[in-house]
């Protein structure tokens, strides 16, 4: 299993529109999914927090809903199953054929990259800080070029260009999602309070 994460990793940097459709091909369950899925964004908060112990963020740019570890996993793992239902209702909703559980294993794939780009950055910046400016905005845009293939694959799109228009559509639900959750927990909250 471990070759496999390795290859398909490798695959992923160099042809990710062959590593999207060897991870359709592997067929993992949903439940298998979740579970990774939640591994994933529990593995990036402990990386996150790790990260702002060597160096700390300054005050002014410290958000207080990400300030925890437990509010910032569930800010995490709400974007990554927003992110899933968007993607695969957006997907459709523009004449995508995407399984819901391709989106699902498209996105536990990339939150499980994040995990390994968190530990290079964790990497750089004990060993050079400038380079991880250089590195963080590199993998940011390789990220999206890869979701871009990704999206395209499992969806069946005929262009790159609905898979761009599928992560912009996806983008603004995102924000809309979250901001319902930030409002139904400002109200829990209250209520609790």
């Amino acid at each position: 299993m471990i070759l496999t994460l390795r290859n398909l990793l490798f695959q992923t940097i160099k042809s990710p529109q062959s590593a999207a459709v060897d991870l359709m091909k592997l067929n993992l369950n949903r439940d298998a999914l979740w579970s990774a899925l939640a591994l994933a964004c529990v593995l990036n908060t402990l990386l996150f927090f790790v990260a702002n112990i060597v160096a700390p963020l300054p005050p002014e740019m410290a958000l207080p809903m990400l300030s925890t570890p437990v509010s910032f996993l569930v800010f995490w793992a709400s974007t990554a199953v927003i992110s899933v239902f968007t993607l695969y209702w957006a997907g459709h909703a523009i004449g995508g054929k995407a399984r819901f559980a391709d989106v699902l294993a498209v996105i536990t794939w990339l939150q499980l990259l994040r995990v390994v780009v968190q530990l290079c950055s964790i990497v750089l910046l004990i060993a050079s800080p400038g380079l991880l400016l250089v590195f963080g905005l590199g993998t940011a845009l390789y990220s999206l070029w890869i979701a871009v293939h990704f999206l395209n694959v499992i969806h069946g799109f005929s262009s790159l260009g609905k898979s761009i228009f599928l992560l912009v559509l996806s983008f603004f639900a995102l924000v809309v999602g979250l901001v319902f959750l930030i409002m139904v927990i400002g109200i829990v909250a209250e209520g609790i309070l």
